[in-house]
């Protein structure tokens, strides 16, 4: 049926199976499942995603699978294009199909094997697909041809990108993931099946978001003083605008899609109904959200909103960010003096209480005869830059293969199933807060039902009532708690001896640190805990121990890691090579060749940079608040050496501010982002 849907199209089309592609400049091959090319060079890409998802669970494709198969296909739409003339525009559909395999029970105690019973597959006539993980999932670029849905597409992606990106608390990841899945939810069915539906219901929910956002400043802002309110809060609100604005944009074009409800039916002009009404109120939240910001701004940052000269000429090659007479500009110097003062108190700090550590460790390595070379065997693995672990890594292999056969008897044998169960109980206390909290549309029996489906596939997968409850089987929940008695490791008994208190010391220190700088953005991933940072071997003897590098300059940066992209320029996307605006975060990289293992002066510098990460990025989205301001606001004319511009004894003005908002923007991108080598005439980012 694929096939000769796709003939039908356009006669004389070749089709090609298991074809294989190859990039000899990157020497890079791949095997793609399915190719067409028609007589008029069209091509079309699909490739087979054979997966067993529980779909009592998932109502949809996991998100790590889509993003793992967007990045394979991409790579093969990218060889082609480049290896085998195919331009952009002659690529149609560049998509995966996904296949669900239906497998029968296993019964691994008693060796039966489960055996593949059934395949689902969607429809060849994609609007007849009733289940999400059965749609085909097309790559983000891939192009519908009607210019409105690709521009509107393009614009949903980059929200779904940024927010995507954000750093999001733990206690917060459910609810970003939700907003996140129910966002490519409507992208792809807009893309796929042309069905606008989806995309409105996403517009309503972003809407009532909005509208809690504006209460929670009317109760948390309106009628406070500067004083009253903390700067990280109001740092947080500017960042949480900000995402809010940017999201409400691109459905602004959700108008111009009415078209595709042209058939005259009581459902299609019910939703003609509903886009107008959702657009309407999406210009409504714009505007109420600009109000906010400068009350914000004026109220608890200090934005100016008022005209100043532009900034060019001899004022601007001779002035810095100290002097240069633009309001906003001389509020971010102070911001940001403001933030490495703090830096600077918490690294001295930080020094203070490692060097306390370092004498104690000293003494006793000293006492034990220790050199060099096993300092810190102690604490580190072997052969590995990364700390001991507390358990047996022989627990966390075999609990996934226990948990993946479905082996509850080993799973409960081998747990604290009190602490356990209890775990499972907050979980689900605060799931269901969670759910409660969401913001839904429809009316209020539909509302019911969603809520009610919700709950019930919550209570169900954190289920542990009896012995055989599925959650005895969420391996990253049950993970957390092996029994201390039978799968502490040798390595920890060891470093929890009473005798070697201060090497235990040391590590309390790095996991205290490592959980802390999780939480602020600048660690990531699952072993985070046991994280230690890179430094090439050799660097650290031109560092003091009071943590001040010698030669802070271009050595220094060339010599963090290998893979360091943001060293002088600032961080760069892998797929698109532009300079990401974010916050350097130094030494995570791991790298090929001999690292360093003096840890206490690792530490010290890990410790400088994250904090300094950590200050900067407390005035990231005040600094950028500032920036929407000069850019809505108009400036006064000026000459090229500085002067107002008067006609008829008034003051000029420009209907925008673009020059000072460009000079604002690089001072941010050197100071806040870090890019040292901003393209700029005059640019002084010494502070």
């Amino acid at each position: 049926e694929r096939l000769l849907n796709i003939e039908e199209k356009e006669a004389g089309t070749r089709f090609m199976s298991e074809a294989t592609i190859y990039s000899p400049s990157s020497n890079l091959a791949g095997t793609v499942d399915f190719l067409s090319i028609s007589p008029s060079g069209k091509v079309n890409i699909l490739d087979w995603k054979f997966m067993d998802i529980n779909t009592n669970k998932y109502d949809d494709v996991p998100w790590y699978k889509v993003r793992a198969w967007d990045k394979q296909m991409t790579l093969y739409k990218g060889i082609i294009s480049s290896n085998y003339n195919v331009k952009n525009e002659n690529f149609n559909q560049t998509r995966m199909i996904p296949i669900l395999a239906v497998y029968t029970p296993a019964d691994y105690e008693n060796e039966i094997l489960p055996k593949l019973a059934k395949i689902k597959i969607g429809d060849v006539e994609v609007k007849n697909i009733e289940e999400d993980y059965l749609l085909p999932v097309g790559i983000t670029e891939e192009k519908t041809g009607d210019e409105d849905i690709d521009n509107l597409i393009g614009k949903l992606n980059s929200v779904y990108k940024r927010l995507s990106k954000e750093k999001t608390p733990d206690k917060e990841k459910a609810a970003k993931a939700e907003q996140l899945n129910a966002l490519y939810k409507a992208i792809r069915h807009l893309q796929i099946k042309g069905n606008v539906v989806p995309l409105i219901n996403q517009a309503k929910i972003l809407n009532k978001q909005v509208s809690l956002l504006i209460e929670k400043f009317n109760n948390e802002f309106e009628g406070k003083n500067k004083k009253d309110v903390s700067s990280e809060k109001v740092n947080a609100f500017a960042g949480m605008l900000r995402i809010h604005l940017e999201s409400l944009i691109p459905y602004l074009d959700i108008e111009d899609l009415s078209y595709m409800l042209s058939e005259e039916n009581d459902k299609n002009n019910m939703l003609r109904t509903e886009i107008l009404k959702t657009v309407s109120q999406v210009k409504g939240y714009i505007k109420e959200l600009k109000k906010i910001d400068k009350k914000l701004g004026e109220k608890f940052i200090g934005t100016s909103y008022t005209p100043e000269k532009i900034v060019k000429g001899i004022s601007k090659w001779f002035g810095n960010t100290a002097t240069l007479q633009i309001e906003n500009v001389q509020n971010l110097f102070k911001m940001a003096n403001k933030a490495m003062a703090i830096a600077t108190m918490e690294t001295s700090a930080e020094i203070n209480t490692l060097e306390v550590i370092r004498t104690n460790f000293v003494k006793w390595a000293s006492g034990l005869g220790l050199d060099k070379s096993s300092y810190f065997k102690i604490l580190q693995k072997a052969n590995k830059n990364e700390l001991i672990d507390q358990y047996d890594n022989l627990f966390y292999t075999t609990l996934k293969t226990k948990t993946n056969e479905k082996n509850f008897a080993w799973v409960q044998d081998n747990i604290d199933k009190e602490a356990y169960i209890e775990s499972i109980r907050q979980k689900v206390e605060e799931e269901k807060a969670r759910i409660l909290a969401m913001p839904y549309v429809g009316t209020m029996e539909e509302v019911k039902k969603i809520v009610s489906q919700k709950l019930a596939k919550m209570y169900a997968n954190y289920n542990v009532s009896s012995k055989t409850s599925p959650g005895w089987l969420l391996y990253q929940n049950v993970k957390n708690f092996p029994k201390k008695d039978k799968w502490v490791s040798k390595e920890w008994k060891e470093l929890t001896k009473p005798e070697n208190a201060p090497a235990k010391a040391f590590y309390d220190y790095i996991v205290e640190r490592n959980k802390y700088y999780r939480e602020i953005g600048y660690l990531s991933g699952k072993s985070a805990e046991r994280f230690l940072p890179w430094l090439r071997q050799g660097f650290t003897e031109s560092i003091v121990f009071s943590g001040k590098p010698r030669g802070l300059g271009e050595q220094f940066l060339m010599n963090i890691s290998l893979d360091e992209n943001e060293t002088g320029y600032g961080q760069r996307d892998p797929v698109t090579g532009e300079v990401v605006e974010a916050i350097p975060r130094y030494f995570l990289n791991e790298f090929e060749g001999e690292y360093s293992t003096d840890l206490f002066k690792t530490i010290t510098l890990y410790n400088e940079f994250a904090i300094k990460f950590k200050n900067l990025k407390a005035i990231e989205e005040q600094s950028l608040q500032l920036l929407r301001a000069e850019r809505n606001k108009k400036s006064i004319s000026t000459s090229t050496f500085g002067r107002a511009e008067v006609k008829n004894g008034v003051l000029t003005y420009n209907a925008n501010n673009a020059e000072n908002s460009e000079l604002l923007e690089k001072m941010i991108k050197g100071i806040v982002y870090q890019q040292k080598y901003v393209e700029s005439d005059s640019f002084d980012m010494s502070l």
